[in-house]
């Protein structure tokens, strides 16, 4: 019998950068007997990449988990390693857990090993805000209106309770909890742990941060830029992320009374789920003191550079596609008038003695039916 290793997520606690770790040391995690599964992203060498693991929809269906098992042969002794946030989307809003010990024990797994990682309600919800407006061209969603808003992220501690409690009933599933607020400089040491194998096997990491925060100056135009354009992320706040991961950001927070709001609402829950994880990775309370924001917006040199270079980008494709859109119109305006040139004239070209045949040719078969 053999292990099945889930990493979960949940989101924004530090998913992409495990991800990536585990993927670029695949062949060292196979000389422990651990397979990295085959899956979405098995292709992507880039270190700095932002992806969703190798699982995003590993547990769509009872069906479908079954083939991605299948797919991944395993040898005596050797266990499989799946990871993506979306398997904590399927724990909570279908009935994957209710098949995922009878599928596992079809194809050999006798113990079943949860990585989960949960994060302060506070920073998170910032964090999710800020995904938003890269992701999905969000512009009316502030830091001070973050309290009316759950559905951005600090709702999630009661999908985790919702967790909890369903995984209760099964019998060969270890959960591993870690708070990524507590633990998020020193990640590859937790996964390492719950791996039971020496950190060093993880020779190859990317850089320290993968799909970093943004500035608050990248912050306000990217949101700027939604409101004109809605999504637009892919080439103003991507390119950021991707080529300089190196930038650390100042923190942004809401207003103390938004935060206030917003623990008022968690706190019974906290309480009550904390009871279920370790001391030391419990939910904190994160109630913060916000930096003011500043007046002077900033962008470095290298900052404009990217900026200037995938915008630019952008345009030129727009040109060519402008330019292009242009020789069509202008072909088919030609094909439109030569058209209606025959219309006008169906025997226009024809030489008299062609029509008369023409005529003739009519009439005779009009006459012999």
């Amino acid at each position: 019998m053999a292990t099945l290793f889930l990493h979960i997520g949940h989101g924004k606690t530090g998913t992409s950068w495990i991800q990536a770790c585990l993927r670029l040391n695949r062949e060292s995690l196979a000389k422990h007997g651990i397979i990295y599964a085959y899956g979405e992203d098995w292709l992507n060498d880039n270190p700095n990449a932002i992806t969703s693991g190798n699982a995003v929809n590993l547990f769509e269906s009872k069906e479908h988990f079954e083939s991605q098992l299948a797919k991944n042969q395993l040898k005596l002794g050797e266990a499989l390693l799946f990871t993506s946030e979306s398997i904590f989307k399927f724990f909570t809003k279908s009935n994957a857990i209710d098949y995922l010990e009878e599928v596992a024990a079809k194809y050999g797994f006798d113990t079943i090993q949860l990585l989960f990682f949960i994060r302060n309600p506070i920073e998170r919800a910032v964090s999710v805000m800020q995904q938003r407006v890269k992701r999905r061209g969000v512009h009316d969603i502030s830091l001070n209106n973050l309290h009316e808003h759950p559905e951005i992220g600090w709702d999630i501690i009661f999908q985790v309770e919702h967790l909890l409690n369903r995984l209760k009933k099964c019998k060969n599933v270890t959960l591993t909890i870690r708070n990524y607020s507590i633990c998020s400089d020193r990640l590859i040491d937790e996964v390492a742990g719950w791996l039971d194998l020496p950190v060093d096997v993880f020779s190859f990491q990317p850089v320290d941060h993968i799909n970093r925060s943004l500035t608050w100056s990248e912050h306000f135009f990217q949101l700027s830029l939604n409101k004109i354009l809605g999504p637009s992320g892919r080439f103003f706040s991507d390119p950021l992320c991707e080529r300089l991961p190196d930038i650390i950001p100042k923190k942004l927070l809401p207003p103390i009374e938004v935060q206030e709001s917003i623990w008022l609402v968690l706190r019974e829950t906290i309480e009550r789920v904390n009871l279920q994880i370790p001391e030391k990775h419990r939910y904190q309370c994160d109630i913060r003191k916000p930096d003011p924001i500043p007046e002077t917006l900033t962008f470095s040199r290298m900052q404009i550079e990217v900026i200037a270079e995938s915008l630019g980008n952008e345009i030129v494709i727009l040109r060519n596609h402008i330019e292009n859109a242009k020789k069509n119109i202008s072909t088919l305006s030609d094909e439109n008038m030569a058209l209606k040139t025959r219309l006008k004239n169906p025997f226009n070209g024809m030489s008299r003695l062609a029509l008369l045949k023409q005529i003739l040719n009519y009439f005779t078969k009009t006459k012999s039916s």
